[in-house]
């Protein structure tokens, strides 16, 4: 059973605790290893927790952010991918 509450010892081996609001990796994770997509899209990648995610797990990933000059509220190729996966700063 699948629930709304995570909560891990440690953050893992993924991304950095140095960005506010930065999400475990093991929870990134766990979410790929349930629904298994084949190609992912972080447009909020910050430290890039989810491409060291998804080359772990040898998926697909494009890992883009406002401070590499990308703009989520520009895209238009959200069809491309199979799992999207965004995060609130706070």
């Amino acid at each position: 059973m699948k629930c709304s509450v995570v909560s891990y010892l440690e953050r893992g081996p993924y991304g950095s605790n140095k960005f506010r609001g930065n999400t475990s990796g093991l929870l990134i994770k766990d979410i790929l290893l349930w629904l298994k997509p084949r190609r992912v899209l972080d447009s909020m990648a910050g430290s890039h927790t989810t491409k060291d995610v998804c080359e772990g797990l040898g998926i697909e990933n494009v890992c883009l952010d406002l401070k590499q000059g990308f703009d989520t509220l520009e895209m238009d190729f959200l069809n491309e991918f199979d799992l999207v996966f965004l995060h609130q700063l706070y």
